[in-house]
């Protein structure tokens, strides 16, 4: 059984508006994102682009036949940055606006 993540103090964020809320496992398609979550480790806080963009040195992965992608132009790497997770950051959900 995974342990529930302590969501005391933690402010949640509306993905499409402004609007916050306390942070709760109830709250609709919450995402927790504080220590230990999959954003706070696998998301890079300079390009907001995921590890595994960064696992080919800046390129789009290969395809089915191994020819190498294309430069990435959206990870960090091209402006000589490297891959720095994001760390602790407010939580996430919907509230249910009309910004879909």
């Amino acid at each position: 059984m995974e342990e529930l993540p302590d969501l005391r103090g933690r402010i949640a964020k509306c993905k499409f508006c402004d609007v916050t809320r306390y942070s709760s496992m109830e709250l609709d398609g919450f995402e927790y994102r504080g220590i230990g979550s999959y954003y706070a480790m696998e998301m890079c806080r300079n390009c907001g682009k995921s590890l595994s963009d960064h696992a080919w040195g800046g390129l789009f992965a290969p395809d089915e036949w191994g020819k190498t992608g294309k430069v990435n132009p959206e990870v960090c790497l091209h402006v000589g940055l490297q891959f720095t997770p994001v760390g602790d950051s407010m939580d996430e959900f919907f509230c249910g606006c009309d910004e879909i």
